[in-house]
């Protein structure tokens, strides 16, 4: 599984994840691109579901 520190640990990179009443929200930034996912109403999904949305779109 993807982790915020693994994006944050590239040079000109950061990333978040958070959660706002049962929505479930991650984004990455690179120094060219930036990326957002949401994710609500699913059971059982997470901030780090989010987060997995955006790395399976980078690939």
């Amino acid at each position: 599984m993807a982790s915020v520190d693994s994006f944050a640990s590239r040079p000109g990179w950061s990333a978040w994840k958070g959660i706002n009443v049962n929505v479930h929200q991650a984004g990455v930034c690179t120094p060219t691109h930036a990326f957002a996912s949401t994710i609500g109403n699913v059971p059982g999904a997470g901030p780090d579901d989010a987060l997995e949305m955006i790395l399976a779109v980078m690939k």
